[in-house]
């Protein structure tokens, strides 16, 4: 079984990776199978800091707030190699792209993704399997490609992390965030603007990603606030609707915390968030750090609204 998929990956000129939290752990290894093979990696939310964003291979996450150089690789590759991954974001992958699944579940093997090929195996021993049956090709264009997107991907979202001011620019509050967090800190994300936000600017290390609708998190919580249901309300503006039902009128989350026996914080600006975080996250009680964010449009939903309407709009060709 494993024999036979290794002319598929000794076949790939433009190899890609896309892990989930099957790799957790596994980062190691999961890098050197990448430089071996030349491949650029892809992480869905949950797997970022299995590997460290800042290798030169990782092109960061994907599908809604991901990173463009990821899809970008994607359209480009001529073979993915899915890893521990259960997520299928159609509208951020190409519709005819080889895939190889690899996963310690069988059931997991081409229940939503359309595979070429599926392993079953313990990832720890199947990724060195794999590795030792790939001849080793150089692929200086491939590798140069993956260079150029890194860099480009890096070029464009600077200034949404390196913005200063008030109320503070999200971007600004996720590098922050990055910053403070101990490397293997475990990170509970709900959902909201934040989360995208947190997907495209996120570096991790070694820390651990939790994702959920319904978490009921404990510990120390962070809350961007902005007063707007701002996913709706981007989506209601581009489309020239009256977003103004989107406003939100909400309580000082920090004087909440502290009428509980917490700790509560409150962040204006931006230049407040170096000394305020690492306060909050060496508090001994639980705390709560209410960050006063700005609700500007979030970048990648233009082009994450052009995908639902080419999706659509392939949909209803199909029916017609």
């Amino acid at each position: 079984m494993i024999d036979a998929v290794l002319p598929l990956l000794n076949q790939a000129e433009r190899p890609a990776i896309l892990a989930g939290r099957g790799c957790c752990g596994l980062g190691p290894l999961l890098l050197d199978f990448a430089a071996h093979w030349e491949s650029g990696i892809t992480l869905t939310m949950p797997a970022k800091g299995i590997v460290p964003d800042a290798h030169p291979l990782v092109l960061g996450g994907l599908g809604p707030g991901g990173s463009e150089a990821s899809s970008r690789m994607l359209a480009e590759a001529d073979l993915l190699l899915i890893a521990g991954a259960t997520w299928w974001p159609e509208l951020y992958l190409p519709d005819q792209l080889a895939i190889v699944q690899i996963d310690t579940v069988p059931a997991n093997i081409g229940g939503r993704i359309p595979v070429a090929y599926g392993l079953v195996g313990d990832l720890v021993h199947l990724l060195p399997r794999l590795q030792a049956g790939l001849q080793k090709r150089e692929k200086p264009c491939w590798q140069r490609r993956l260079q150029e997107l890194k860099a480009d991907w890096q070029a464009t979202i600077a200034p949404e992390y390196e913005a200063e001011g008030a109320p503070v620019p999200p971007g600004r509050a996720i590098k922050a965030i990055e910053a403070a967090v101990d490397a293997d800190a475990v990170i509970c994300l709900d959902v909201g603007d934040h989360t995208v936000w947190f997907n495209r600017l996120f570096n991790g290390t070694r820390q651990k990603i939790l994702v959920s609708g319904g978490w009921r998190s404990m510990g120390k919580v962070i809350v961007f606030k902005n007063d707007w249901l701002a996913m709706e309300r981007d989506r209601m503006e581009l489309m020239a609707l009256d977003y103004g039902v989107t406003r939100l009128h909400t309580p000082d989350f920090a004087a909440f915390a502290r009428a509980c026996g917490g700790k509560g914080y409150t962040v204006h600006d931006s230049a407040e968030l170096d000394t305020v975080l690492p306060s909050a996250l060496h508090s001994p009680e639980p705390a709560i750090v209410q960050i006063h964010t700005a609700a500007p449009i979030f970048p990648g939903l233009v082009s994450q609204l052009t995908r639902e309407n080419q999706q659509q709009e392939r949909s209803e060709l199909v029916w017609v």
